[in-house]
């Protein structure tokens, strides 16, 4: 995005809240507290669950299946065996892609 468009979407954010936010501060009134407290209860609820059952903890719950793993036995070699290896060419840098020489 260029920055008019990023000022223009700021813009117009501001004055969508400028036009919502005294309908809903009307509504909420006298539980504004009690409405803070709830979303704040459930995103703690939301961290633990992610803490707990996410990714890197021990109890993953949602992790990728076996097969679609990336593992070492399929990562591309890094080179050539030095015997088969140019020497006066560069290294495949580990992508399996040697440049074009320049003449």
């Amino acid at each position: 995005m260029n920055n008019l468009s990023l000022v223009l979407s700021a813009i117009f954010t501001l004055a969508l809240v400028i036009i919502i936010a005294p309908n809903i501060l009307a509504m909420n009134r006298g539980k504004v507290l009690r409405n803070v407290a709830i979303w704040l209860a459930v995103f703690a609820a939301l961290g633990l669950f992610y803490q707990t059952f996410g990714p890197g903890s021990k109890n993953q719950m949602f992790s990728m299946p076996d097969a679609l793993r990336l593992t070492k036995s399929h990562l591309p070699l890094t080179g050539q065996p030095d015997d088969m290896r140019n020497t006066n060419e560069p290294a495949a840098n580990g992508q399996g892609f040697t440049p074009p020489k320049e003449d």
